[in-house]
């Protein structure tokens, strides 16, 4: 039971510090040389958590409980459970080749500006995710 806990709480900081990484490119999209110093204060005002307490988190100093978790997949539009789960070894990489050329194929059409093209790639995604049902 111990060692089932132990492995959530690591997970959760692992998922944790993907999604800080994430929030952090997210406003380098915007401002390339946006410094780091910052950057938690931002993420903490944006997921409305405090900063001190994100901080505690990061440095490994509070873990992150079951409420805290909650709060954090509903302020990312994350499924209930996503901090649970260890999304490593989840990357392109790990697909097949063809798969691989799917991937590559819909970053060459999204860079390509088309929003067009974009909105049908996604339509099409919709329908086979929800089989169908709905757009």
């Amino acid at each position: 039971m111990q060692n089932s806990e132990a492995r959530v709480k690591e997970v959760r900081k692992q998922n944790f510090d993907f999604l800080f990484e994430q929030f952090k490119a997210k406003v380098r999209e915007s401002w390339p040389n946006e410094p780091e110093r910052g950057m938690l204060k931002r993420w903490a005002e944006q997921l409305g958590m405090s900063e001190a307490f994100l901080s505690h988190i990061k440095t490994g100093r509070k873990p992150i409980g079951d409420r805290t978790a909650m709060k954090l997949e509903v302020a990312s539009g994350l499924e209930r459970g996503w901090m649970d789960e260890s999304h490593e070894g989840k990357g392109v990489e790990d697909l097949s080749p063809m798969k691989q050329e799917v991937v590559a194929m819909v970053i060459e059409l999204l860079k390509s500006g088309s929003e067009e093209g974009a909105a049908d790639v996604m339509r099409i995604i919709r329908e086979k995710m929800t089989g169908g049902k709905g757009s």
